[in-house]
This record gives structure tokens, sequence and C-alpha cells, in this order.
């Protein structure tokens, strides 16, 4: 490794395996986006989770989500924001994209 401090961290096993799942989410703006969502738990800490979502460079979905950023800052929040009724893990921004 290039780099000593993620040995030493990573020796010190802070980080739990992660769990990783693709699905689809629809946003009224941009359309269907694919990304792999990653929740990587902190063993020392069971109450905290980093929760990662990606999407694959070049992909389709990777230019909607840089359209998505392009708009919001030229669109006022409001007409963004999708009042959510449910809980749910499809939120990017404040913004519900599983609509």
């Amino acid at each position: 490794m290039k780099s000593p401090q993620f040995v030493t961290l990573w020796g010190d096993h802070r980080v739990a395996p992660c769990d990783a799942a693709a699905y689809e989410l629809h946003h009224p703006l941009v359309g269907t986006v694919t990304v792999t969502q990653q929740t990587l738990a902190i063993a020392r800490s069971p109450e905290q989770a980093l929760v990662v979502c990606t999407t694959p460079a070049g992909s389709s979905s990777e230019e909607a989500l840089a359209l998505l950023r392009q708009t919001s800052a030229a669109l006022a929040p409001s007409r963004l924001a999708v009042a959510c009724q449910r809980p749910c893990e499809g939120h990017l921004g404040g913004i519900c994209l599983r609509r």
C-alpha cells in the first residue's frame, strides 16, 4: 500500500464488511439513474454507517447526475424537491429519486 495511514487504519479493523446493491431510480428531471449503493458499517460505532452511491464512469447515469447538478443550481429548490411520504433510501441531495 502507498498510504501508511490507510495500512494503519485497516489493520485496526474499524471497518466492517459492506453490503452492496444496484438499483434504478427515477428522477422527474433526468429520468432513470442506475446506481450502486454500498453501505459500510463501522465496527466500533455500530450506530453509524457510511452510504456511498456511485455510477459507472462514462455511463448515461453519470451524465444524468451531472445534468441534475447543473440544473439544480439554476432552479429554485421548491421546483426540485419531491415530497416523499414514505421513508426510503432513494434520496440524493434531499430529492426523492424513487418517484
